[in-house]
């Protein structure tokens, strides 16, 4: 791909990164992103066929890199729970605004999304037996419930308050899942 080509397909991500977090998913037209990223609605449509295109674009990265995270610490056989919440501490860091747009309607239904989902999901379970179920008094299911319940408002919080740090979040999920 040539260089302005790459480079005006990284402004649109971008772009709409900042829009699409900051808005209704459903309510921001493809022509208000163009605008913003300063190209035609026809550049756009030369590097993403639709909105939903663009959000998958956006999104399947952030679920491969967790995905490849956990089976990598999962395929030693010796995970712990500080192992997982390194694992999701990691992905909010480098994705935090693209973890909201994954359950968005939009979304709904995209073969590649919910595949990659699931695949993520299948290695998050691993990684939670390996993590010795005996410390999650409330069983195996409502744990996983609880941190999916949780997990993006207890960092949101924390950054809100000037207080993320891994060793905090490690705590307050390990608080959870002994409620």
């Amino acid at each position: 791909m040539r260089a302005d080509k790459q480079r005006n397909k990284e402004k649109i991500l971008k772009i709409a990164e900042e829009i699409l977090t900051r808005n209704n998913i459903d309510t921001i037209a493809i022509d208000e992103i163009a605008r913003a990223a300063e190209v035609t609605r026809a550049t756009l449509y030369n590097h993403f066929s639709s909105k939903e295109e663009l959000l998958k674009e956006m999104v399947l990265p952030a679920l491969k890199e967790i995905t490849e995270d956990l089976k990598e610490k999962n395929s030693s056989g010796k995970g712990d729970f500080s192992s997982v919440t390194d694992s999701l501490f990691k992905l909010y860091i480098n994705h935090q605004k693209t973890l909201e747009l994954v359950s968005c309607q939009t979304l709904y239904g995209n073969e590649e999304v919910t595949a990659s989902h699931k695949a993520f999901m299948e290695e998050f379970n691993k990684a939670m037996i390996l993590a010795d179920a005996e410390h999650f008094p409330l069983g195996m299911e409502m744990s996983l419930k609880l941190i999916s319940a949780t997990y993006l408002s207890v960092l949101l919080e924390l950054q809100k308050a000037g207080k993320l740090t891994y060793s905090l979040f490690h705590k307050i999920m390990e608080g959870v899942l002994t409620l």
